[in-house]
């Protein structure tokens, strides 16, 4: 009887520890602020994974979807604030944002190679983020980006089981008008 007993304080002990853990891995992420990249361009931006809001919305939102053409693996939305140019990132089920990178002004000076492809190694803003995150917010100071502009977003988004391991990656582009190799939508900033 002793031994039965044992067993299950062991296996309820294994338990805990074992959902603590879990708990613990799912909430436990880190905030980071980074700087893009590339010293050629003058917008200055950080992103947070998590859902930041601006108190005021200034003009509608324009949504679009993160996709590679065949499977949407997201959905993306773009407004600006009293003082920023806010883009969400939300993830669909099991799907976490593992590098991105923004391109914002016209399309005429977007990187290409000499191909015509566009070089997204050059987007002046690029975000690796280590844990990958289910939800992401990029934003940048709305005097520093032009009052229209196209925006081409590029991302790498990973599949993840219950316990965080990856299970399979995908390029995708924030979906909207072609151009060259990927795709660009148009923004405007509204007024408040």
């Amino acid at each position: 009887m002793k031994t039965l007993s044992t067993q299950k304080s062991r296996f309820s002990a294994t338990s805990f520890a074992i959902l603590f853990l879990m708990i613990f891995a799912a909430f436990g992420c880190e905030k980071e602020m980074m700087a893009p990249e590339s010293d050629s361009h003058t917008l200055q931006g950080a992103g947070f994974d998590q859902i930041l809001r601006p108190a005021t919305q200034c003009g509608s939102s324009v949504f679009s979807v993160l996709g590679d053409g065949n499977t949407s693996y997201g959905s993306v939305e773009m407004l600006n604030g009293d003082h920023n140019f806010y883009m969400w990132f939300i993830l669909d089920q099991d799907q976490f944002l593992d590098d991105l990178r923004i391109y914002a002004g016209d399309l005429n000076t977007a990187p290409l190679d000499s191909k015509g492809d566009l070089l997204v190694e050059r987007f002046p803003h690029q975000y690796a983020i280590p844990n990958g995150a289910s939800e992401y917010t990029f934003v940048v100071r709305d005097s520093e980006m032009p009052t229209c502009s196209n925006i081409l977003v590029w991302a790498r988004i990973s599949t993840r089981d219950m316990f965080g391991a990856v299970l399979e990656s995908h390029d995708v582009w924030m979906l909207g008008n072609h151009f060259s190799n990927g795709f660009t939508l148009p923004y405007c900033m509204g007024p408040c």
